[in-house]
């Protein structure tokens, strides 16, 4: 895993030889397969998480498209939502929807983000974020965008429960 220090000479220096790769990981239980997409003009081999929900620490083909994905950091308003669009020509995202039918439609479509760093292709180069899918907007037949967010903030847990083990200064 590229280390936060080379992430920030990466994000500083924004060396022509490296480049950021913004990814997304499509998954619900209706579907036939778990859809992966990079940022990119071809297909990127780039290893995941080993705390991955699907197929952690192995290495996963991510399919090359036209994406933009847009962090809540990029953004000049207060949402705190990613903003993921794409150019839908081949019709993959409507294949993909149509596989959800009755029940599923409860379900909610989780979505992984995570960014990598091309110097190191092993593992994302920051924590990746689990978020849901919300708010699919279809602009014509060759673009499509979603907004990506977590379910709750407010029911979250934030901040950790202070044990003995954790913190031996607590103890009499």
């Amino acid at each position: 895993m590229a280390t936060l220090e080379q992430w920030k000479k990466f994000l500083v220096g924004a060396p022509e030889a490296q480049r950021e790769y913004r990814t997304i990981e499509v998954f619900h239980p209706q579907l036939d397969q778990v859809y992966r997409f990079v940022s990119n003009y071809i297909d990127v081999e780039l290893g995941l998480e080993n705390t991955a929900p699907r197929n952690a620490g192995e290495t996963i083909a991510f399919r090359g498209v036209t994406m933009q994905v847009t962090e809540p950091a990029e953004r000049h308003d207060s949402e705190q939502n990613l903003s993921i669009s794409f150019g839908n020509v081949d019709g993959t995202i409507h294949d993909i929807i149509d596989q959800i039918t009755g029940q599923g439609f409860f379900d909610q479509v989780e979505i992984v983000y995570r960014k990598y760093y091309s110097g190191d292709l092993t593992q994302p180069a920051i924590s990746p974020l689990y978020l849901f899918a919300s708010n699919i907007a279809f602009s014509g037949p060759v673009e499509v965008s979603f907004t990506a967010e977590d379910v709750d903030l407010s029911q979250k847990r934030s901040g950790l429960v202070y044990t003995i083990e954790d913190f031996p200064g607590l103890k009499e």
